[in-house]
């Protein structure tokens, strides 16, 4: 149901009744065939009673043919790339399989991911994949994950997603905790917490919170003046986590 024919390798106009015109034009279909009929792009004439609708003039067949070229390319293009993320999604889940046993092999999957993202310009799925790879190299190389994940959270800082900033934020906390800078540490969990809440991400709220009141909740830490504080803290963020999963839930 098109407006052109193909004869061989040659195109000529062809007539459509209304109701093939409009199944040709989909979604739409009445207010874009006034609209083609007011710029004179196509004509309809009338023969025992029933109106056909053709192309106005053979001039436009050109046009017409290279933008269904252009757009035939688009889509196999946009399936292409569709096809290259579902792979990219699949080196993702799987490198959860290596993470403990073999991070050499998650790594590998990771960095597979992060470069096809790369190439199909999807900056989200790249940062997530980065992401994945400063926390699998948090355990062989502290500096280098801490100096990819500082990158990254420049990179999103710039593009205003708090989500993705809040993550990040998240993560330098955890590398900060593991290296017993507690200030720092706790200034990068506060920050990533104020993130979630800006987007009302009710889980990863829940999820940081219970984290930070075990952080202050530390056995080693409550019975010592400089912590008092801190210890007491852990009851409003065990506060927090409870009213986020209730949110969620």
């Amino acid at each position: 149901n098109d407006l052109l024919e193909k004869n061989n390798d040659n195109f000529s106009r062809r007539k459509l009744s209304e109701g093939l015109a409009k199944e040709c034009l989909g979604l739409n279909s009445v207010a874009l065939l006034k609209k083609l009929l007011n710029a004179r792009l196509i004509k309809g004439e009338t023969e025992d009673g029933i109106t056909y609708y053709q192309i106005s003039h053979d001039s436009l067949m050109n046009p017409i043919l290279e933008s269904k070229k252009e757009t035939a390319e688009k889509e196999k293009i946009e399936i292409e790339r569709k096809t290259l993320i579902d792979e990219a999604k699949s080196y993702i889940a799987e490198h959860y399989n290596f993470k403990k046993k073999n991070p050499d092999q998650a790594l590998a999957l990771l960095e597979k991911a992060e470069s096809i993202y790369k190439n199909c310009n999807d900056e989200n799925g790249q940062i997530d994949a980065t992401l994945k790879i400063a926390n699998v190299m948090v355990t062989r190389d502290v500096k280098k994950a801490m100096v990819m994940l500082e990158d990254t959270l420049q990179i999103v800082t710039n593009k205003g997603d708090k989500k993705l900033m809040g993550l990040i934020e998240e993560g330098l906390g955890l590398i900060w905790s593991n290296l017993g800078q507690e200030q720092l540490a706790k200034y990068y969990f506060n920050k990533a917490l104020d993130k979630y809440e800006e987007v009302n991400e009710y889980s990863l709220i829940a999820r940081i919170s219970e984290h930070i009141g075990n952080f202050f909740n530390d056995e080693k830490k409550k019975d010592k003046p400089e912590y008092a504080d801190w210890y007491k803290q852990c009851l409003s963020y065990y506060q927090k986590a409870k009213e986020a999963y209730s949110v969620e839930n």
